[in-house]
Parts: C-alpha cells; structure tokens; sequence
C-alpha cells in the first residue's frame, strides 16, 4: 500500500485500536487514495494521521489484522478501508500495487 505505521504498543498508549499511519510513500496506492499521515503542525504539535479500523469488511485492532486482510488480496484488487480522520470514520477505496 505504501504506508508506514506506528507499532501497535504506542497505538494501545494512545488509548486507540487498529493501525495508526505514520507516514505515506510519494506516488503509492496509499497517495493515491488520499490516505493522511501523521504530521506536525504549524505549531509543531503532533497531528495523528488516519487510523486503519477495518479493511474489506474486516475489523483491524492491530498491524496483524491488517496483514491477514492484505494476504488475502493481490496487486490489482481494490480494498476498502475505514478510516478514523477528525474523530469521524472514513471509506477510503485502495487499489493495491506492487511496491518498488
């Protein structure tokens, strides 16, 4: 997909569940879709980036969940996520690729 995340230990200190994204790849599937990174603000406050809750349907409490998803599917499929953005839950649609 082209993402990076948090370990899923500082998402649980958080107080949150599913997979936390730190960063997105330039020009991946990720981008594509319009999936936000965690970055600092102006201030240089943190600002969380989307929070992966489920994949196809399926609930993700953690980077094992997401990866179980992502084995059942093959470059070319697109995936649904949920994602939590602003306090608000988000479809984003992913066309999975190969990564470089």
């Amino acid at each position: 997909m082209g993402i990076s995340f948090a370990e899923d230990y500082q998402v649980r200190r958080l107080g949150l569940e599913g997979v936390l994204i730190l960063g997105v790849a330039p020009g991946s599937a990720a981008e594509k879709a319009g999936l936000e990174p965690t970055k600092q603000d102006r201030f240089g406050r943190i600002v969380l980036g989307d929070l992966i809750v489920a994949a196809g349907g399926k609930p993700i409490r953690d980077r094992n969940d997401l990866f179980r998803v992502l084995d059942s599917h093959e470059v070319g499929d697109t995936l649904t996520l949920t994602v939590v953005r602003n306090e608000r839950k988000v479809d984003v649609q992913v066309s999975l690729q190969a990564l470089p």
